[in-house]
């Protein structure tokens, strides 16, 4: 599969990030045997904090948890996951170009209500995962300084047992200044899987905890 970038606003920088990564997704034999290599020490998902559910499954690519009172949108309602993310502070044509994206991706995508509400900007989460090869700290820093991403910071972690890198970053967006929180982690299919959470920054957010619950299948 080609890899290609897509910008396409404040909840997709992941997808941004997954234009740079730069693996066909064809991996031959070799693919197929480090993939039966990797099922034979698969993690497994980490356990939810209280009151938390979890979200995503095999059509997604991962699972992780996220607060029982955000919401999920269905991709494939578009006038209604257009016109949600319209109310969270989104145009109507990046919204709908979000979604179609989105969708494409086999993404899931998640909002906040309540943030919405009281600071004018919804919390979120979206994300998806694709075939091919991880990019670097610094392709991921380039990417994401060419949409204007600022402070970027980039750390290797593990999830669950299993290995990716994190990376922070503060993006303004219209009038909002934003505080964006990647995980690419690579699940025992091969897939690097991307889950982005996106905040008004200076908020207060779950995004440490969701992170410990990311699990790529």
């Amino acid at each position: 599969m080609r890899t290609r970038t897509l910008a396409v606003g404040v909840l997709c920088s992941g997808l941004v990030l997954a234009g740079c990564s730069g693996g066909s997704g064809d991996s031959g034999d070799k693919g197929s045997k480090s993939a039966t290599a990797r099922k034979t020490k698969a993690a497994a998902a980490p356990e939810l904090p209280a009151g938390f559910r979890r979200i995503g499954g095999t059509k997604n690519g991962f699972t992780a948890g996220v607060p029982k009172s955000w919401k999920p949108l269905n991709l494939n309602e578009l006038s209604k996951a257009r016109a949600a993310l319209v109310k969270s502070g989104t145009s109507p044509a990046a919204a709908k170009q979000m979604i179609t994206t989105l969708k494409a991706n086999n993404a899931v995508l998640v909002l906040d209500p309540k943030s919405a509400q009281t600071v004018r900007f919804a919390a979120n989460l979206n994300g998806f995962c694709q075939a091919g090869t991880a990019p670097s700290a610094a392709q991921s820093k380039a990417q994401l300084q060419q949409i204007g991403g600022q402070h970027i910071v980039s750390q290797n972690v593990t999830v669950g047992g299993q290995s990716g890198h994190k990376t922070t970053y503060y993006r303004k967006v219209g009038t909002v200044m934003t505080v964006g929180v990647q995980y690419q982690i690579t699940g025992d299919s091969g897939k690097v899987c991307f889950i982005t959470m996106t905040a008004k920054k200076g908020t207060k957010t779950p995004f440490s905890a969701i992170g410990a619950t990311i699990h790529a299948l």
